[in-house]
């Protein structure tokens, strides 16, 4: 996933999170890449690997 897709997603999430009632904890974008960050927006990029035990 590039950063274009990533920035996407995030933007379909902060659109889809002003239509509900009830406010989601945070917005995640799940990728295969290596650094989990959190972006300027508040949306958290996080690599699958960071997921497993």
């Amino acid at each position: 996933m590039d950063s274009k897709e990533i920035d996407k997603a995030a933007e379909i999430f902060l659109k889809l999170r002003s239509l509900v009632v009830k406010q989601p904890v945070f917005l995640m974008v799940l990728t295969a890449t290596d650094i989990a960050y959190r972006r300027p927006d508040g949306v958290l990029v996080v690599p699958v690997g960071c997921l497993k035990d």
